[in-house]
């Protein structure tokens, strides 16, 4: 049986050439906002990077899931 998952994740080249002129320090703050809207399940506000991906994926489920 195929069960759907929400999933927020990250494209790191995308990520690394969106920040490239950044500090680390703005860096590590957009990253921390980042993981704030994810915890929050804000989808619609996450959208709005280019380097965040959000969508459902499909886990097979197996005997030891039952």
């Amino acid at each position: 049986m195929v069960e759907p998952i929400s999933r927020i994740w990250f494209d790191p080249p995308e990520f690394w050439a969106a920040t490239q002129g950044m500090t680390p320090e703005q860096r590590d703050e957009l990253f921390q906002t980042i993981w704030q809207l994810a915890e929050k399940q804000e989808v619609d506000s996450l959208r709005k990077y280019r380097f965040v991906k959000v969508g459902p994926y499909s886990k097979l489920r197996t005997a030891h899931d039952s």
